[in-house]
């Protein structure tokens, strides 16, 4: 039973109810690489089996048309540079778990990889990942709605992602939303994280950490908008609960007066908008993204290597654990 009161307790009794085996199969059962714009088949295929996961948590799915014209986004394989898209058309996946009010909190993760690349970190364990949050709360009846959301066209420039935003926002007040990327590859070696330049004068107390551990990819980053601070608090504590150790690294480009000083000029603060989470920090919502850090960490980043043998599946379970517990605490 989901004990609310202590999220880090609710935590450690939550991750033994994920089967660490069965999401390694969801890994491997999701076609790849698949992309709405290279190959639309594999991404019809993969949204037909997340909806049949979300049916056999209980929960009803829907679809949400994607549609976009003349944007400026990215190029999804080398030199992975800005590109102009005169159409990108994709499909959102959403369950919705209805609660009381009309608050909501939002977990969501990308389903489109590159074009070259299974992406199994990237993003398809995150996906796996949400549908396990989805079995874990499914049976309860919760004070705020919760949405579970898969979102298309984000390797493209996160397109999926704001039209998600938009439709929510006509349904719900939204008071979270997380956001699971790149989360399930971890490396114990010295040296294995890198950090990006200027880091160390944005964060002195993260990185100083990061640095007495050696260096080790083996924790989970937390990159949030001050909004979300408190909720950020509570999912360290309950990823403590799981054994995951954490730092939190609050969004430098929502500085007042310097924001846009330090997004121009300390390149370590672009990596903050990599994800689908900007969609709903430039709705000023809280929101938070779960990450392995990827390309800072993962050498089989957006590469035909990203296979599932390459993940630590046992850290995605604890994810998996810690996240279920915030939410289910927040949901009420």
């Amino acid at each position: 039973m989901l004990r609310t009161g202590d999220v880090r307790a609710a935590a450690a009794e939550l991750a033994g109810e994920v089967d660490v085996a069965r999401l390694r199969e969801r890994v491997a059962a999701l076609p790849a690489p698949r992309s709405s714009l290279h190959s639309p088949d594999r991404m019809r295929a993969a949204a037909d089996l997340v909806e049949s996961w979300f049916a056999a948590a209980g929960l009803a799915a829907e679809r949400q048309p994607v549609s976009v014209t003349g944007v400026t986004g990215y190029r999804d394989h080398e030199p992975f540079d800005k590109v102009r898209y005169d159409r990108l058309d994709g499909v959102n996946v959403l369950a919705t778990q209805p609660g009381l009010a009309s608050e909501a909190i939002v977990l969501l993760a990308h389903y489109d990889t590159v074009r070259d690349s299974p992406g199994a970190d990237d993003n398809t364990a995150s996906v796996v990942a949400l549908a396990e949050v989805a079995h874990l709360l499914a049976a309860r009846s919760p004070y705020r709605t919760v949405v579970y959301a898969v979102t298309d066209l984000e390797e493209l420039g996160f397109f999926g992602a704001y039209a998600l935003a938009d439709l929510l926002a006509t349904r719900h007040r939204v008071r979270l939303a997380v956001n699971f990327e790149c989360l399930a590859y971890t490396d114990p070696a010295p040296g294995s994280q890198r950090m990006s330049k200027g880091l160390g004068l944005l964060y002195p107390r993260q990185v100083a950490w990061i640095r007495r551990r050696g260096q080790r990819g083996d924790f989970t980053a937390l990159l949030h908008n001050r909004a979300a601070t408190g909720p950020v608090r509570l999912l360290r504590r309950a990823l403590a609960g799981s054994g995951v150790a954490s730092v939190a690294l609050a969004d430098p480009n929502g500085l007042p007066l310097v924001g846009g000083w330090i997004r121009r000029n300390v390149r370590g603060a672009r990596n903050f908008r990599r994800s689908d989470h900007v969609a709903f920090w430039d709705r000023d919502i809280p929101a938070v993204q779960l990450t392995d850090t990827a390309d800072l960490r993962y050498p089989h980043y957006h590469r035909p290597t990203d296979t599932v043998d390459r993940l630590d599946l046992v850290r995605v379970r604890d994810i998996v654990a810690a996240t279920a517990a915030v939410i289910g605490h927040l949901a009420g």
